[in-house]
């Protein structure tokens, strides 16, 4: 879950506007192989070498060259149906979206590509919204300051649970701070949050605890809140002021959200996975590089980012917060934080900026397998929803389509993530080739210092280079076709060191002292490989 500093595909629907994530065997010296190795068999194995080497290298260059090509324009004022369609078939950003434009005149609304396998998505198709949640955390809270039950200056110490003891410093932290992201709290609690994340990087939130939200806290002191004054985006923060409003209510805050906040607000379809229909229609999630990606499960962290939402919800939602005029919706768009240089400020929970006087009100959303935006202009009253079953930076279509700008850029990769992508990729069947050298090396010194072990080694070393490449690659650029020319010149390496390393022992006996420590890389090799398979 992520927010920047702060019924088919491309169908359009035009709707009136209402009112307001082993031993060891000696044997001899490669008896039947050694007269193979000469100086033609040599030359012909360095022939195939720079054959496969070529075509990976030609492909790579290929690649690049089909990103680099510049985009076709979007023309004059394309409607949003083309708009998008655009977005998601021709510039690749994400599998499937859903967006509306939100105007004083009427509602347009867009689809296009795929929500789960070959389904298009559709306005009641449900999103993670991620970060989004936020605001509603906000919401309910300012519901219930109208409702007397808490006030913007309540603490947290006044609302901790039992059992949890804070330096008064951070005790004294405000609802209305851990709104806003000035509270001077980390993003997330340190070593505890670092080591969810490696043992479970596709789901890092699954299994939080009010321990895990409240236990780090008692760590800290005063001087740990430097930065409290001043904005500092935390997740932390709004999950824990969602947990503290479960405490001044006495009830579970996700049900207090769908009863106080959801509910009256005629939002029916929004909500946390438990609260919604099993067969209700639901986008796949994908990483940013069109990988699928496991759904988040946010449990404690839940008022941070576990909501879900479609089309039809958050328009209806936006269009409510665009006219409201008191109550806990118009209190929540109110500047509650300014750092008075003009920049971002904060309402509850919305981002609000100035930029030219002109007044944006907004929040996006990203979990490991969507992203989403809600925002609108007060002066213009246009406003716009976007959702995405891709984890990406949505953004520039986002605020492009709401300033009435709407432009498309190709999907964007540094340097290190295609480094990354095309040399582990071309590094697979070198790890293979490696062996295959390291058998002829044997036979011309006579002296079979490699085994079996070792072309294992090679193999996993493979297979785990092409899983991380294929898990995290950076596939929103580079053409998918490449990886699995990977896969193909690895087979073919491996293909040809099985056959070289078919009639030597598993462990060679001039290599004794080394052999324990490749059995162990080998074992360390394979473990990261099942690690990377089951949990990234």
């Amino acid at each position: 879950m992520m927010t920047q500093t702060p019924e088919s595909s491309g169908r359009m629907t035009t709707l009136p506007s209402p009112d307001p994530e082993t031993g060891i065997q000696s044997r001899p010296v490669l008896p039947a192989r050694v007269p193979a190795d000469g100086p033609g068999a040599v030359a012909d194995r360095r022939r195939r070498v720079r054959c496969i080497l070529g075509s990976l290298v030609h492909s790579a260059v290929l690649g690049a060259a089909l990103w680099l090509a510049p985009e076709a324009g979007l023309g004059d004022e394309p409607g949003l149906d083309v708009l998008l369609e655009r977005y998601v078939e021709d510039a690749g950003h994400t599998v499937g979206a859903a967006a509306a434009i939100v105007t004083p005149g009427g509602v347009e609304m867009a689809t296009a590509g795929r929500a789960r396998g070959q389904e298009a998505p559709t306005p009641a198709t449900l999103f993670e919204i991620g970060s989004i949640t936020k605001v509603f955390t906000s919401i309910l809270m300012a519901r219930l300051v109208e409702e007397g039950v808490v006030s913007l200056e309540t603490t947290m110490g006044e609302l901790a649970p039992l059992g949890f003891d804070l330096d008064p410093e951070v005790a004294g932290i405000t609802l209305r701070e851990l709104s806003t992201h000035t509270s001077g709290l980390p993003r997330l609690p340190g070593s505890t949050a670092f080591l969810r994340f490696m043992l479970r990087p596709s789901d890092p939130y699954r299994g939080t605890t009010l321990t895990d939200l409240f236990g780090p806290l008692g760590r800290l002191e005063g001087e740990d809140l430097e930065s409290r004054g001043t904005w500092a985006y935390s997740n932390l923060g709004p999950a824990l002021l969602g947990r503290l409003l479960q405490e001044a209510v006495g009830g579970p805050y996700e049900l207090l959200l769908q009863e106080r906040v959801l509910l009256p607000m005629g939002l029916v379809h929004t909500g946390f996975p438990s609260f919604l229909p099993e067969d209700a229609p639901r986008a796949r999630g994908h990483r940013e590089n069109l990988r699928p990606a496991v759904s988040w499960q946010l449990d404690a962290y839940a008022p941070a980012g576990g909501l879900l939402s479609n089309l039809s919800d958050l328009v209806r939602f936006l269009q409510l917060v665009m006219v409201a005029e008191g109550g806990p919706l118009a209190a929540s768009t109110e500047v509650a934080w300014h750092p008075g240089d003009g920049s971002r400020g904060m309402g509850l929970g919305w981002v609000i900026e100035d930029p030219d006087g002109e007044r944006i009100v907004w929040h996006n959303g990203r979990t490991g397998g969507g992203y989403a935006f809600v925002g609108y202009q007060p002066h213009t009253q246009r406003g716009v929803v976007v959702l995405a079953n891709t984890s990406h930076h949505g953004d520039p279509l986002a605020m492009g389509l709401l300033l009435g700008e709407p432009s498309i850029e190709p999907p964007f990769a540094g340097w290190g993530a295609l480094l990354f992508t095309v040399g582990f990729v071309l590094l697979a069947p070198l790890a293979l080739l490696a062996f295959t050298w390291r058998v002829s090396r044997a036979g011309w010194e006579g002296r079979p210092r490699v085994g079996r072990i070792h072309l294992l080694e090679a193999t996993v070393s493979a297979a785990l280079l092409l899983a991380l490449t294929w898990k995290i690659g950076a596939w929103q650029v580079v053409p998918g076709w490449f990886w699995w020319l990977g896969v193909v010149a690895a087979w073919m390496a491996l293909m040809r060191a099985g056959r070289d390393g078919s009639d030597l022992p598993w462990f060679p006996a001039e290599a004794r002292a080394r052999n324990p420590l490749t059995l162990l890389s080998t074992t360390i090799l394979a473990g990261v490989l099942i690690w990377v398979l089951v949990r990234l």
